[in-house]
């Protein structure tokens, strides 16, 4: 079993998740929340050459609109000038991409905010939190809430994401996929719940980890359908 921090409070940690688990049920790490600090890095989830695919794809579109825009425009001032068509579709595409930005970048501000005004109960509740990470799920509670457990299962979860500093420290998040704000997440995995293992100091070793209980989580299942009459 891997651990984090303490080996004293990493069984004390243990024994707070063994009566949840199933009877068949392992603990592969247990942890808590680190004191580690600075910005993170989203681990790529594509390779390189699928990212430069879909930034192509998206660079043709935008070439795609800004073509449709102007020629829509030449045929209203019955001007089919080719330059200047394309450039009315150019600045328009333009300008709806600069607002677009604006409004997301005002979004990711007040989402910033609320962020910081809700830190001192953030970091309590963190102060609070013991992870554990088994062969079925990821797991988290509340030390002084008894009950409380949170959980995302592998069986509704695609794979884990994770938000790492250099130092390896950071977030591994379960039940999510890239968004708009990865930082808090991003889109939802259709029926999963989501969990963020939060701030932890090994959370590369616990992303990998993830990574491989998920996948042998994943080929059992296909091995049990193929078994099935």
């Amino acid at each position: 079993m891997g651990e984090s921090g303490d080996p004293a409070v990493a069984l004390l940690d243990k024994a707070l998740f063994e009566p949840y688990l199933e009877p068949s049920e392992q603990i592969l790490w247990v942890g808590r929340p680190g004191g580690s600090k600075g910005s993170m890095r989203r681990v790529p989830e594509k390779s390189k050459k699928e990212r430069r695919a879909e930034a192509a794809g998206y660079v043709i579109l935008i070439v795609i609109l800004i073509g449709a825009y102007g020629t829509e425009v030449g045929s209203k001032h019955h001007d089919w000038s080719w330059s200047r068509s394309f450039l009315a579709g150019a600045v328009t595409v333009g300008l709806m991409l600069v607002a677009m930005m604006a409004l997301l970048f005002s979004m990711k501000l007040v989402l910033i905010a609320g962020r910081f005004a809700l830190s001192p109960f953030h970091r309590q509740a963190l102060n609070d939190s013991s992870y554990a990470l088994t062969d079925l799920r990821a797991m988290a509670l509340r030390r002084s809430q008894s009950g409380a457990l949170r959980m995302s299962s592998y069986d509704s979860v695609n794979k884990p994401r994770a938000m790492l500093r250099e130092d390896g420290s950071g977030n591994v998040i379960f039940g999510y996929k890239g968004g708009l704000f990865p930082r808090w997440g991003g889109r939802r995995t259709p029926n999963a719940s989501c969990l963020v293992l939060e701030n932890i100091d090994d959370a590369a070793a616990v992303y990998r980890l993830a990574q491989a209980a998920l996948e042998e989580r994943a080929l059992l299942k296909a091995q049990l359908m193929d078994a099935a009459p």
